[in-house]
């Protein structure tokens, strides 16, 4: 659930609003494969990376989605990404391993690390592997979720290039650290957490930009350190800031040392800005487990208890401007069913995006929804 504390102080709209344009999922869907096969990867890898664009845009998690593809792409045609990828792992142990993502697509990297975490969580009970040269994967949950579809407990981290200021200080010094967690409940879709380290997500505050909004405050400074609700300061020089001061900026650091320095990737500063520097391996790292809950008690009580503690919260008592409790990854799972049925929300400038890129690319632009 990416940033969704965010909504309590959104983002102010400069000027009209453009109504955003609605996509079917199947055509966004033929879209992206189309995209990613054009660029030079074969089917089955470009379908799945699809599916996991098109799956974040289901559930609202617009930042980490189409927005992005034109530097996904881009990065595949000036030789940043490696389109086939032969991934390797450089160390094993029975409940852990390091693998070489040998500088693939995030998506496909991320994707193999979790099957090979589940794979030693169902002989050891926990699986744990570290992640070296891989690219930007789009969110941590949707990783954590192939844990929580078979049963299992999903946690995922990953570094990036630095966005974030160190507590204390201004400029990218350091990785805004995504990370996930996903648990499956029994009546209950799954717990789903996916935050960043920074107050807000960098991928929120340029949609903020594209779109022509301010944003809070307290999201970014400037390259003087100086706070401000311009989203352009934030590729003008300034940087993120922590989440909860001192509290982000802390788990920040231990995620840059588990994604970093524990796979023998880069960390910190080290790890270039992924859709400015196009032709450069970013050599990203994440780190990947997986909790067999059976091994730990019986999975079906487990997930009783998972829908009780879901249950008891929801009846909490409400402060007068709520209208419900909710649970880490509900509104996201709610979104999936809406957009399903009625189209997924593109903005214009987004659209516009999508639209210069089929014409480089000599494809169709996936149609607006009737």
């Amino acid at each position: 659930m990416p940033d969704k504390a965010e909504t309590a102080s959104s983002a102010a709209k400069v000027g009209s609003a453009v109504p955003d344009i609605r996509l079917s999922h199947a055509d966004l869907l033929d879209f992206l494969v189309a995209c990613y096969a054009t660029a030079g990867m074969g089917q089955q890898d470009a379908r799945l990376i699809a599916e996991i664009l098109a799956e974040l845009e289901l559930r609202g998690i617009a930042t980490h989605g189409v927005m992005r593809l034109p530097f996904y792409i881009r990065r595949l045609l000036d030789g940043g990404l490696n389109p086939k990828p032969r991934m390797t792992r450089e160390s094993e142990y029975p409940a852990s391993a390091v693998l070489d993502g040998d500088h693939g697509p995030g998506q496909l990297v991320a994707t193999q690390a979790m099957e090979i975490a589940i794979e030693k969580a169902r002989a050891c009970g926990v699986g744990f592997v570290a992640v070296k040269n891989s690219d930007h994967f789009g969110a941590s949950g949707t990783f954590a979720m192939q844990a929580a579809k078979v049963d299992m407990i999903g946690m995922v981290w990953s570094n990036a290039f630095s966005v974030m200021a160190p507590w204390g200080g201004y400029g990218n010094g350091i990785t805004n650290a995504p990370l996930a967690y996903a648990i499956p409940a029994a009546s209950h879709d799954p717990i789903l957490l996916d935050i960043s380290m920074s107050a807000v997500s960098g991928g929120k505050v340029r949609l903020a930009a594209k779109k022509g909004e301010r944003i809070p405050k307290d999201w970014v400074v400037d390259k003087h350190g100086r706070f401000t609700d311009d989203p352009n300061a934030l590729t003008d020089g300034g940087a993120l800031l922590p989440m909860g001061g001192h509290k982000g900026y802390g788990l920040a650091v231990v995620c840059d040392i588990l994604c970093g320095a524990l796979s023998g990737g880069p960390f910190l500063t080290d790890v270039p800005l992924w859709f400015a520097r196009t032709a450069e391996h970013s050599r990203t790292g994440h780190v990947m487990m997986a909790l067999d809950v059976s091994k730990f008690r019986d999975l079906d009580e487990f997930k009783a208890d998972v829908d009780a503690v879901i249950t008891r919260l929801k009846a909490t008592p409400r402060m007068e401007s709520f209208d419900e409790i909710l649970v880490p990854g509900e509104i996201e799972f709610r979104l999936e069913q809406e957009y399903l049925k009625d189209g997924i929300p593109v903005p214009e400038p987004v659209m516009e995006d999508l639209r210069k890129l089929a014409a480089e690319l000599d494809i169709a632009v996936p149609p607006p929804r009737d």
